[in-house]
């Protein structure tokens, strides 16, 4: 109820950009549309190959603190078919 956006890209190996989503709160049409339920495909909705890809989530909060509104989480997904 805190989160009003969030960017989710996937790059594989090389850097290169495979997904991307933009989901954003109060979207009457999706209500869930914050959720990231991404589900190893590409953006054209190809499957992925089973290997380790690389992912960055930039989630704007609803804070008090204007400091604190974007945080940035990014880590490793390892997509297993």
């Amino acid at each position: 109820r805190f989160i009003l956006k969030v960017d989710f890209t996937v790059y594989n190996r090389w850097g290169k950009k495979v997904y991307h989503y933009i989901g954003q709160a109060g979207n009457d049409n999706d209500p869930k549309a914050i959720y990231i339920n991404w589900d190893g495909r590409d953006e054209k909705g190809r499957e992925l190959a089973t290997a380790v890809y690389y992912y960055v989530a930039e989630v704007t909060r609803d804070v008090v603190n204007p400091d604190e509104k974007i945080k940035v989480y990014k880590g490793w997904v390892h997509l297993v078919r």
